[in-house]
């Protein structure tokens, strides 16, 4: 007995899914990952790079630039000065620039000694009665940036004046 075999046999074809291969799908992932990581990069040195100079607050309206002092490469004193404004009324205005920068969390303004005035020595001409100080810290991750405002009455030629010292540090 002989069978003979009559027609083509085939193979049955593997059906597409329609979608994107696991290999696709994996490299477009990665070269997102990647792209992120440039990003993140990038925005971290830019960061770092912007704390490397001095934090500049508006000096108070009016008040005139007496002088600087560049302590280090990267710290250094510039003071101002205002006449016939009392420091109560020049605080106001730090205190408003305050709240601006730290988005109203309750940062203030110190006055020291909190009431009074501190005891005058004789022997030291430039001895102040009181003082107010702001601290603007614009600081990051490993980075230091920030200027502190020193705000208190003139002694000597500058009484009737009032002092304004920013003391500003910053990463070098």
């Amino acid at each position: 007995m002989t069978t003979v075999m009559t027609g083509k046999q085939t193979t049955p074809k593997k059906k597409k899914s329609g979608g994107p291969s696991v290999i696709k799908i994996g490299l477009i992932a990665g070269g997102i990952g990647i792209l992120m990581v440039i990003i993140g990069v990038l925005a971290f040195t830019s960061d770092q790079a912007a704390r490397r100079t001095p934090f500049n607050i508006d000096p108070y309206p009016g008040a005139d630039e007496w002088g600087t002092a560049d302590e280090t490469n990267f710290s250094r004193s510039i003071f101002y000065r205002i006449a016939d404004v009392p420091p109560e009324e020049v605080v106001l205005y730090y205190q408003d620039k305050l709240n601006q920068h730290t988005g109203d969390s309750g940062e203030e303004c110190v006055r020291f000694p909190q009431t009074g005035s501190m005891p005058l020595d004789p022997n030291n001409p430039h001895a102040i009665p009181y003082e107010f100080r702001c601290l603007f810290d614009n600081s990051g991750f490993q980075t230091t940036q920030y200027t502190q405002v020193r705000i208190y009455p003139g002694y000597g030629e500058n009484t009737g004046r009032t002092v304004i010292e920013y003391q500003q540090r910053w990463t070098p």
